[in-house]
């Protein structure tokens, strides 16, 4: 694969060979518009964390381009970055899959790197949650995702135990900042009821190490 770049701005990148994985070189701050326009055979690409921008159009009419990978660094992402480039099913984050529809593409990447979920809203809930779910394991301890998840928790939650989301809902325990005396019943009847009985086990041992469990004589004592 050969590529034009100059001041850190790659502005052409030309096949060989009908390469189908494209990994674009650290250092490259901005690709540039329409530099991978009608990129046939471009299956799957790596955007290093260098990348701060990708303009309108850099991607436009990779028809056959299915997934992207990417760790860190985007700053924006222009609107018609990846015009009818419309197989896009895939956006593997920190080696993490958020399943994706070419449609949110753009918007998803600029919710991944600014964390501001509220921004994302009008995304279909299947994917809002799934890009939560990946954020939330890479960085558990984030303010922002935390915030946004206990605000919007019972969804998120429910969430995660109808698509037996094990690992993350482990981590959202380890962390202490969602599940509480109040709610988890709430969420073990909801793990029986989706017949999640690994959920329902994680959930019960949970409330047993917390002592939220009492003897039928302290609950009946006056």
């Amino acid at each position: 694969m050969s590529f034009e770049i100059q001041n850190h701005i790659l502005f052409r990148y030309k096949a060989e060979n009908q390469e189908t994985h494209v990994i674009i070189p650290d250092g490259v701050e901005i690709i540039g518009r329409q530099s991978f326009f009608w990129s046939k055979y471009l299956e799957v690409l790596t955007i290093p964390p260098s990348v701060r921008v990708i303009e309108n159009n850099a991607f436009e009419r990779c028809r056959d381009l299915k997934e992207i990978r990417i760790t860190e660094g985007i700053e924006h992402v222009e609107q018609y970055a990846f015009r009818d480039s419309m197989r896009i099913q895939r956006l593997i984050y920190r080696n993490r899959p958020v399943l994706m529809n070419h449609v949110h593409i753009c918007m998803a990447l600029e919710i991944l790197f600014h964390k501001n979920l509220r921004s994302g809203m009008c995304l279909p809930e299947v994917i809002r949650y799934d890009m939560v779910k990946a954020m939330f394991l890479e960085e558990p301890d984030n303010k922002k995702i935390i915030k946004y998840m206990q605000k919007d928790f019972l969804r998120v939650w429910l969430y995660m135990i109808e698509n037996n989301h094990c690992e993350c809902l482990e981590k959202m325990l380890e962390s202490g900042e969602f599940v509480n005396q109040k709610n988890i019943d709430t969420m073990i009847l909801y793990a029986i009821k989706n017949q999640k009985y690994q959920i329902q086990l994680m959930l019960t041992d949970y409330k047993r190490q917390k002592g939220w469990y009492q003897e039928i004589d302290q609950k009946l004592k006056l």
